[in-house]
């Protein structure tokens, strides 16, 4: 039958580009730069761009304790949660201190060179598969504009949301003592912990603030709110066409224009997984390392939190405590005291020692034997 009297379908096997939505998501939350978001790789799990932007009330999984003002609380700041995540900060055998450092400019220059450059090699990738599409015998517009399509739809989506979703502010004047030393750690699964120090404003703007969509907060006036539903409408819309174009376009294309579509999506899903790499390692590029020191066991890791943040400091009475750090039992209440004044004992022999003074303790004393005259 000819090519050109056959009829089109709505062919469902095109979900096969929706694979990642996932990664994709979280991709979103980590305030991608300008760099990332002019690449010309098709954002994955474009159905994600249909749901409303209420996910930017989430908060991460993850929670912390502050030492300083004895609270726990949710890590809001998702780029952070998502970097420590990513380069295993909080793997086993491992405490991680960075400290959040002003002046890290020639370590946020570097990890900004490497994504400024994969965005120029992704750019010279994507004109290479324009070149293969135009050049191939059985390639036919179909491939062609849905790459070209594809590209533009996610280079302005990416942009659009590069400007519109931003960090909440947090004004200095709603800080108490900002300039005094605050600090927050976090516990891994079983040995690992990171521990984030700077002064109190520093550390709230580095855990307390989530994401928002520009013109949606309660204080902004009715034109800005608006500017942004009309944003997002045009987001949602325009997402959708774009798929049921792709759906409609793909299944009736030539096999070349296929396997280049796949091809392409794939290097979408590869640019994902990079981009959140290089986006949190310039994240914590802009932290001073402190210290990285490997803990055999969880109470190594106690030990070096109690020894760091000493209970007996000023202001800092509680936080053991309300932290729920330590098991209530006597052995750990003995030795949270010990393991400060001793710092040289090795924490696992010392909680040893301090059990056996406890166990001997209960053994019952001998009741000495009159004798006789």
């Amino acid at each position: 039958m000819d090519d050109k009297a056959r009829f089109w379908s709505f062919d469902v096997s095109a979900l096969m580009i929706l694979v990642g939505e996932t990664e994709e998501s979280q991709y979103r939350t980590m305030e991608r730069s300008l760099p990332e978001c002019i690449s010309p790789y098709p954002i994955v799990g474009l159905q994600g761009y249909l749901r409303s932007y209420e996910w930017l009330l989430q908060h991460s999984n993850m929670s912390y304790f502050s030492p300083y003002g004895v609270k726990k609380a949710d890590m809001c700041n998702m780029r952070l949660a998502n970097a420590i995540a990513k380069q295993g900060l909080l793997d086993d055998g491992l405490v991680t201190v960075l400290k959040i450092d002003q002046e890290s400019t020639k370590r946020t220059k570097r990890s900004k060179t490497y994504l400024l450059l994969w965005a120029i090699v992704s750019w010279a990738i994507f004109g290479g598969i324009l070149v293969a599409l135009c050049k191939l015998p059985n390639a036919t517009w179909i491939g062609m504009s849905n790459c070209v399509y594809y590209a533009t739809w996610s280079f302005m989506v990416r942009v659009i949301e590069h400007y519109r979703v931003r960090p909440t502010e947090f004004s200095e004047a709603n800080v108490s003592k900002p300039s005094n030393p605050d600090a927050i750690y976090m516990m891994g699964r079983q040995t690992g912990c990171f521990v984030l120090e700077g002064s109190r404003l520093d550390v709230k703007k580095w855990s307390e603030c989530g994401l928002h969509y520009t013109g949606t907060k309660a204080g902004d006036g009715d034109w800005s709110k608006r500017i942004a539903k009309l944003w997002q409408r045009f987001t949602r819309v325009g997402s959708l066409l774009l798929l049921l174009f792709i759906f409609t376009t793909i299944p009736n294309g030539t096999t070349v224009d296929q396997i280049i579509f796949i091809v392409y999506n794939i290097l979408g899903q590869a640019n994902v997984l990079l981009g959140q790499r290089l986006n949190s390692v310039c994240l914590l590029d802009s932290l001073k390392k402190e210290t990285q020191i490997p803990v055999d066991t969880r109470t190594h890791t106690y030990a070096y939190l109690l020894r760091r943040y000493p209970a007996s400091t000023e202001g800092q009475e509680d936080w053991v405590g309300a932290s729920g750090l330590l098991p209530e039992t006597e052995t750990w209440r003995r030795w949270r005291r010990r393991v400060v004044d001793d710092q040289k004992t090795d924490p696992k022999k010392l909680y040893d020692i301090v059990n056996d003074e406890i166990e001997a303790e209960k053994q019952p004393v001998p009741v000495p034997q009159p004798t006789g005259n």
